[in-house]
């Protein structure tokens, strides 16, 4: 960019490095890792209707990074939860059951669908038209996105919602809640456990060895949270801690329970903009 003096703004470097990936190189991905290599920091990455990037202020996290040294056709699972999906949202669209209102939302792929105005309550009244497993993907996605808006409020520093997350939580995780004071990196960590949960029991993204670092990891050492982040083949998983003493302690747990490597991790910048 600077060489060339092209003039190119963040957004246009990430989308040109995103079709140069995907379409030159020919590789399987989504615009996510172009578009946070290129701003940094902690970004909310929308791509409907339009490609939108939103900038939160820098929250400071450490996290640790785990190699389970599993390999497992990732994208092909997604991919079949896709399609399971897709399969519910074709049924539901035939249906004559539908109300008007609630058709509107949906679409034929799971990508069309306006999840985020969809509510859970909505979504049960018609869960009984499609088959148990479209079912249980829908949940998981509404679940996901309901967990994920939160944990963008609360990097963003916003007042935490506490009656949606009583929603959300059983009694036992909102007792240790109230225990910490609603504090709001024991929150994240917490929303992290959450989402590990539904991955493992409504999404199958999890495995016995990656199930076995975990509970390992939760057993020993004081991580605020900790679950599955996978991607293409690799099965990982990525840990919250409080400090780098306590992510170096996840770090030889990690390696005790069975994980090929771990790797602390920080928030970090983006593309330097250089003139020649």
């Amino acid at each position: 960019n600077g060489i060339f003096n092209l003039g190119l703004d963040k957004k246009r470097i990430a989308e040109y490095s995103f079709l140069a990936e995907s379409y030159e190189v020919g590789t399987l991905c989504g615009r996510i890792e172009q578009y946070t290599s290129t701003f940094g920091g902690i970004v909310v990455l929308r791509q409907k209707p339009t490609i939108e990037v939103e900038e939160i202020s820098r929250f400071p996290l450490t996290l640790v990074v785990i190699n389970s040294g599993e390999t497992r056709p990732v994208d092909s699972i997604r991919s079949e939860r896709e399609n399971e999906i897709n399969e519910g949202l074709q049924l539901l669209l035939e249906s004559p059951m539908l109300h008007k209102t609630f058709k509107k939302k949906l679409g034929k792929t799971s990508y069309e669908v306006d999840w985020e105005k969809i509510s859970k309550q909505e979504l049960m009244k018609y869960l009984f038209l499609i088959p148990e497993t479209s079912a249980k993907r829908f949940l998981f996605t509404i679940d996901m996105n309901v967990s994920t808006q939160i944990a963008i409020s609360i990097l963003k520093g916003d007042e935490i919602n506490i009656a949606k997350l009583k929603e959300m939580f059983d009694e036992e995780r909102i007792r240790k809640l109230e225990k910490m004071n609603w504090n709001p990196e024991v929150v994240l960590g917490e929303i992290m456990n959450y989402q590990h949960e539904i991955l493992r029991d409504s999404y199958e993204m999890s495995t016995e060895k990656i199930e076995k670092i975990r509970n390992y990891i939760l057993a020993f050492s004081p991580v605020l949270g900790i679950k599955v982040s996978s991607k293409k083949a690799i099965n990982n998983l990525i840990a919250l801690v409080r400090n780098k003493e306590e992510a170096n302690n996840v770090v030889n747990e990690a390696l005790e329970a069975g994980a090929t490597s771990a790797t602390v991790v920080e928030v970090d910048r983006g593309v330097e903009f250089y003139s020649f």
